[in-house]
């Protein structure tokens, strides 16, 4: 052969194997079953250094989930090692769990034979117009918490309020981010939203919204909005969810009307409900709100470029991640999808 051919075969080659990427799969490696009940919103979750899934739902409460069983961690109460709420949970590189309730408070708890004690209490400064925290990550010694602030005013034009605020790694508040200014007040403090790291960079998600705003954790800035390639079944918010009312009930709250309201809003659209970062992929779950399709589906976007890689359905709700593992509620969200028995399963993500 001669060389020049042999150099074109070459090249040919390099042009196509260069718009190959690599694709991924998710392979079970475990499951857990159990028989407690998990039922009304679905707060936060984590998986802790031992690969322990650590779940906040309304009902029963924070429950740690593993070969040994499924386990109420902490009580309701008032004691130093009790929850007043649980909202927001994080595992920090020590392995140590942070709880924050309704307080503003960001309880530390410390693992020990197998289980969590109280360790410390952090108090955040609190906010009269802030709302609980979402979600949030510890990241250059600053917290990075997804609490929506209200500054509306009664009679004001428009309606403002922040995503995001910043407090040190001692609670102390060093900055608001990522405001948003609307016509008319809504009740956006009820949406759900992500954070996650990658190289350097803080990403928040919000569920209504297929977009990722980029943070600089140093300069505290919104760096940038990237829009996100939806998939074609993809059903955009309607514009009635999270209104106001204009003539609400005086009294206390209907809790049969309200559930049913937030079933509406958590199963009427194709929103976001969870994101993480696994190795270089943005891995974001999307409702398909489709008869004919399964409940869910993962995207796969390139972490740096945001463009989407791949698609996987599912049926089951993705609730955390650690490392290259994806850790799901089998068979959807107990609350808003017809989910059989309780059972937890993890994936492994791996390149094909």
């Amino acid at each position: 052969m001669k060389k020049s051919h042999l150099i074109g075969i070459c090249l040919v080659v390099f042009v196509l194997t260069s718009f190959v990427f690599p694709g991924v799969k998710l392979k079970q490696i475990q499951q857990f079953e159990g028989d407690v009940v998990f039922g009304g919103e679905h707060f936060d979750s984590v998986v802790d250094l031992d690969g322990d899934l650590i779940s906040g739902f309304a009902i029963p409460g924070v429950v740690m989930v593993n070969k040994n069983g499924m386990k109420d961690l902490f009580p309701f109460g008032q004691g130093p090692g009790d929850l007043d709420g649980w909202y927001m949970l994080y595992v920090l590189d020590s392995g140590e769990l942070v709880v924050e309730g309704a307080a503003g408070k960001l309880k530390v708890f410390e693992k020990k034979d197998g289980t969590y004690k109280w360790k410390k209490t952090l108090w955040k400064q609190r906010w009269k117009r802030g709302h609980k925290s979402k979600d949030g990550l510890l990241y250059d010694k600053k917290w990075f918490l997804t609490d929506t602030e209200s500054v509306y005013r009664r009679g004001d034009k428009e309606h403002k309020f922040y995503h995001m605020r910043v407090y040190s790694d001692e609670g102390k508040f060093l900055k608001r981010i990522l405001p948003e200014v609307l016509p008319e007040p809504r009740r956006f403090h009820l949406l759900q939203s992500k954070v996650c790291q990658y190289k350097g960079k803080i990403y928040f998600l919000i569920e209504h919204r297929m977009a990722v705003d980029v943070i600089d954790p140093t300069k505290l800035e919104h760096e940038k909005r990237v829009p996100l390639e939806s998939p074609e079944f993809y059903k955009p918010m309607p514009d009635d969810f999270f209104r106001y009312k204009k003539n609400p009930k005086v009294g206390p709250i209907d809790v049969k009307e309200w559930r049913a309201e937030m079933a509406k809003f958590r199963s009427g659209y194709s929103r976001i409900t969870a994101a993480a970062v696994v190795d270089d992929y943005l891995i974001v779950q999307l409702r398909t709100c489709r008869k004919d399709m399964k409940h869910y589906v993962l995207l796969f976007y390139d972490a740096a470029t945001f463009k989407l890689k791949q698609t996987i359905p599912t049926d089951d709700f993705l609730m955390a991640s650690r490392g290259d593992k994806l850790y799901f509620f089998k068979g959807g969200h107990p609350t808003y999808d017809d989910v059989e028995d309780t059972a937890f399963v993890t994936y492994q993500v791996v390149q094909e």
